[in-house]
């Protein structure tokens, strides 16, 4: 039950598996839904974005419905592309620039708001300026890791969403980087 957790962490994945973590995730995904609607941070790396995509269409030409959380297409490309990625960002309410590596795997067909403004790299398709999806408090981005480790301020801000949404006073000067 999604609503058990602060925060609910997405690692990358591969397109080849989204059936099957589709099916896996069906009996929660209202849930899930609900827990991102209700302003609860999700992150999300890397090529998981596509698990949360309305369709999922692989390389082969197959497709198929991802969860559908996210309006947006995931369209996995035939040629793996890696390299840096430098974009600028608002999260709860504050602006930072984010600086890591993505190996795009698929492109993001947005149709959901984004997460971030291309600086540098790939972000969603390599023809654009925008980066990853944000829904809420809820972050879907190509940055791969360690995205929290170099980005100490989301760090804190993801941890500040989350000890509001939980009802948790925290020292939050503690968190200020």
């Amino acid at each position: 039950d999604p609503s058990d957790y602060d925060i609910i962490f997405f690692g990358p994945g591969e397109a080849s598996s989204f059936p099957l973590l589709t099916e896996e995730l069906a009996p929660v995904k209202d849930k899930l839904e609900a827990y991102i609607n209700e302003g609860k941070p999700v992150l999300v790396t890397g090529t998981s974005i596509g698990l949360f995509c309305s369709k999922v269409t692989r390389s082969s030409g197959e497709e198929f419905n991802g969860l559908g959380i996210l309006k947006s297409e995931f369209k996995e490309n035939e040629k793996v592309y890696g390299d840096d990625i430098y974009f600028k960002t608002e999260y709860n309410g504050i602006v930072m620039e984010i600086i890591g590596n993505q190996i795009q795997m698929g492109d993001i067909i947005l149709k959901d708001e984004p997460f971030g403004e291309l600086i540098y790299g790939y972000g969603n398709t390599g023809e654009d300026t925008k980066e990853g999806v944000v829904k809420g408090r809820s972050i879907f981005t190509n940055t791969l890791g360690p995205l929290l480790v170099c980005h100490p301020k989301l760090t804190a801000e993801i941890v500040k969403v989350a000890a509001k949404k939980a009802g948790l006073k925290i020292d939050e000067t503690a968190l200020d980087t």
